[in-house]
């Protein structure tokens, strides 16, 4: 899929917002990646530059990527992040590197490109249900008493 945003900052913000919105109504992702991702593509938007800027996305099997042209974010080396790195001059792309599973972004390009693990919320719902049935199993085995009347 792919939107297509002009240098009005607060109509791409919102479109932006709608679309991860949907992500979370239609159970691709959860409330805590919802967070997450919202906040790493606002970034990334408020740094696009003047003119028309696109941002791709494709969710295949657990992951979501994200592309997001005309970015102009500075150059940054991942394994220069520290603790303090949310407070330097690159603060926009550290909080992207933070937030985001995978960070790649191209300055001759200018494409900024973001990819997501995600657990979908009937994968999680699956997975609780699974450790509730077998706890349930365990507690009843414990439970259940010896037939003694052989």
């Amino acid at each position: 899929m792919k939107i297509e945003f002009s240098s009005n900052k607060a109509n791409a913000l919102l479109e932006v917002e709608a679309l991860v919105q949907e992500m979370l109504e239609d159970k691709m992702i959860s409330s805590d990646q919802f967070g997450s991702i919202l906040m790493a593509l606002t970034t990334a938007v408020e740094n696009t530059g003047p003119g028309v800027s696109t941002m791709e996305y494709s969710i295949e099997d657990h992951f979501v990527d994200f592309s997001i042209s005309n970015c102009l974010l500075p150059s940054f080396d991942n394994q220069l992040l520290d603790e303090d790195s949310l407070d330097s001059p690159d603060q926009d792309l550290a909080l992207i590197y933070k937030l985001a599973d995978e960070v790649k972004f191209s300055d001759e390009t200018d494409l900024l490109q973001l990819r997501f693990e995600i657990v979908s919320m009937q994968q999680k719902i699956h997975t609780q249900r699974a450790n509730v049935l077998s706890s349930a199993r365990v507690q009843s085995k414990a439970t259940t008493p010896f037939n003694t009347n052989l």
